[in-house]
């Protein structure tokens, strides 16, 4: 059978939701009749069309006797739009597949019971592992109404993540630049701190693979930044700029906004940025931290979901470091979850083992 192939088509519809269907998720979903597709949808921007109604317009009277591969449950209520689970048993599609259950209140199954009610086999669970993954930013945002937060670091074997005096340095290599870019695919925006910026001028986009551009912030103590930067005035998308200083009048342009800190301490003012950026429908970020950065976020479970360690099989020697600034007891946090070879560099992944629970950012940190 080509379920997995169906579906990874209908992932690859959603990929390219990502960021642009907020605050919605990004849903992807294909028509299959006779062994090949005939329809093709993803979700829209808010207020227009979901992934499942786009496919079966792109059907057409093509959609009558065809299978649906779709990425999460279909929704079932009225919302900015009516009930996909409605669009479907209207268009006579004769099976749906379906990668991962909505755990939105709203549909949690009742967007599948619809459909079986209706007579329409459902089936449950193509590539749930992935999509139990790429929906988690997404069910975390739901019960905790704050956006997922990846952190990536990258390192030489002896713990360097830039050369002396923090001179850009390419540490990892090009099989692991394609997954870095990967994951910037799959998240809503990426953070940066304000030194990264200065040292580095990144771009923060996505290169040499499927997907869209993330949203752009920027977390640093001091409004002053050189203009010319890229991610400031490239017109690659918004750029969003939280400092700790007065916002400053310099930088305002149609791609910068700027926001002042709110808190005194980063921990403080990271939660509420958090808090912000999930009001505003922010599903899951990644932090590329430097090391700066590093220090604050990683000492602190709760400021963080996953953590994502580079590591390539050269030793600089000398350079800038990025634990020195952690406290001895941040490894409490680390659960080891999975360790790959991307290329000739290593992955070392680490779920938080007490920032993923629901309540953990509003909790008094312990």
């Amino acid at each position: 059978m080509d379920h997995l192939k169906w579906m990874q088509q209908a992932y690859s519809e959603a990929l390219l939701s990502v960021g642009t269907s907020r605050p919605n998720p990004a849903v992807g979903a294909i028509l299959v009749r006779d062994g090949a597709v005939v329809g093709r949808g993803r979700t829209q921007k808010p207020g227009s069309h979901h992934a499942e109604v786009m496919a079966l317009r792109d059907a057409g009277e093509f959609a009558a006797g065809a299978s649906m591969y779709v990425t999460l449950e279909p929704c079932c209520y009225f919302g900015r739009t009516p009930p996909c689970a409605d669009a479907i048993i209207a268009a006579k599609v004769t099976r749906v597949f379906v990668s991962v259950m909505d755990q939105n209140p709203k549909v949690n199954g009742g967007g599948i019971a619809r459909l079986r009610e209706a007579g329409i086999p459902v089936e449950l669970g193509i590539l749930g592992e992935f999509g139990a993954d790429f929906y988690r930013g997404y069910h975390h945002h739901l019960h905790t109404g704050l956006p997922w937060v990846d952190v990536k670091i990258a390192q030489s074997l002896d713990g360097f993540i830039a050369g002396p005096r923090g001179e850009r340095t390419q540490i990892t290599c090009p099989e692991t630049s394609l997954w870095v870019h990967r994951l910037r695919a799959r998240v809503d925006a990426i953070a940066v701190g304000g030194g990264t910026v200065r040292h580095d001028d990144p771009q923060l986009t996505v290169r040499g693979v499927e997907g869209n551009n993330p949203f752009r912030i920027i977390v640093t103590r001091s409004a002053q930044m050189d203009s010319r930067h890229k991610i400031l005035c490239d017109g690659e998308g918004p750029t969003l700029v939280y400092s700790q200083e007065p916002p400053d009048d310099l930088l305002s342009s149609p791609q910068v906004q700027m926001k002042q800190w709110p808190g005194s301490s980063f921990s403080e003012a990271w939660l509420a940025i958090l808090k912000d950026l999930g009001a505003q429908g922010f599903h899951r970020v990644l932090f590329e931290a430097g090391a700066t950065m590093a220090g604050l976020l990683l000492h602190d479970s709760r400021l963080w979901n996953r953590f994502y360690l580079l590591t390539a099989p050269k030793i600089l020697g000398e350079g800038l470091g990025w634990k020195s600034q952690i406290i001895p007891n941040w490894k409490d946090s680390l659960h080891l979850s999975r360790f790959e070879v991307i290329g000739c560099d290593f992955l070392t992944e680490f779920e938080n083992v007490h920032g993923n629970h629901t309540s953990s950012r509003t909790r008094p940190h312990t």
